[in-house]
Order: C-alpha cells, then structure tokens, then sequence
C-alpha cells in the first residue's frame, strides 16, 4: 500500500478480519512477518492483527528523513487504505517507542497501547530534561493518555508465545 508522499509501506494481515484491529509494530531488525505462527491464536481470539513495516524494513520503502513521530502518519495512511477507523497498537521492543508515538499522535483513532521489552534509547532532544545526553523510552515527554490506553504485554519466556495463564491480558485489548 502507499502512504501520503508516494513511498511503499509493506504488511502482513492475520486472524478475523471483522475483529477488533490489533497493530503490531516490529523491533529491530524486524518485519511484517514478524506474527508468523499467531495465525490460530489471532483467530482464536477474533482478533484482526495487522504487523505494518516501518521504511526501510521488509517490502517498505527507506524514508531518509523520517521521525518516530512521523511514523504514526504512515500508520495513519496505511489504516485508512485497510479500512480500520480504530485500533490498538502493540509495540516490541524497537518497536515500542512507535506505538507509544502513534498513541501521541493518534488520539481519536488508537485505543490502547500495548508495549513490550522497551530496552530502546532516545535522542537527547527527545528527553524531559534537555541536559541529558540519551536515556529509555520511559523517558519521553509524550501527552497523557487516557485511563487504561497504556498496557503491558506478556509473553512467555520459554516459547516467545503468548502464555496462557496471561490470555485475559490479550482480551483487555479488544474492549
């Protein structure tokens, strides 16, 4: 699919496609395939899962000049050609500070926000306090969202899948 200034954004598309959307944002190096192996589970739970390629990654065209921020217009582009008026995000790893990004961005289309293994470093210029030289996503001056937009996701160390007893984590993200 394109976005608005023309370039390619690769993505891959799993489960039910009338549920709830679920945006999947993927560390790095990553892509949009980064679900394979979720297809049941993502049906299971009557969830539509969208993993959508930053530029440069995948099939995505390279956007020199982009910015974490700029992401969330891309998503915006890539969510309106699919038909998806809102949605929750789920960022892992280098992932995560696009998901967050997109929950700053787009308030009136993302829902949640899901982020897991935020082990991310930031530019200064992104940073509360202007004198430090770099620190963690936690650090990011971002607008307040809304009671209950902010999730941890679990998954299982051993198999890197979901674990069962933290299923009902997942159900949270379609209310």
């Amino acid at each position: 699919m394109q976005v608005r200034d023309g370039r390619g954004v690769g993505f891959a598309e799993w489960g039910d496609p009338a549920g709830p959307p679920v945006l999947a944002f993927h560390g790095g190096p990553g892509s949009r395939l980064m679900a394979t192996g979720c297809e049941r589970a993502a049906g299971e739970l009557g969830l539509r899962l969208v993993c959508l390629e930053r530029p440069g990654f995948g099939l995505s065209d390279s956007a020199p000049s982009r910015t974490l921020i700029g992401w969330a217009d891309d998503v915006a582009d890539a969510t309106r050609a699919l038909g998806i008026e809102q949605f929750v995000v789920v960022g892992v790893s280098a992932g995560a500070p696009y998901a967050l990004a997109c929950g700053a961005r787009l308030p009136e289309l993302v829902r949640r926000v899901g982020v897991d293994e935020v082990q991310v470093l930031v530019h200064a210029a992104d940073l509360k306090d202007p004198q430090d030289r770099c620190g963690w996503a936690g650090d990011l001056q971002l607008p307040a969202l809304p009671q209950g937009a902010l999730v941890q996701v679990d998954h299982h160390p051993q198999t890197g899948g979901v674990d069962e007893r933290r299923r009902d984590r997942s159900r949270a993200l379609k209310n």
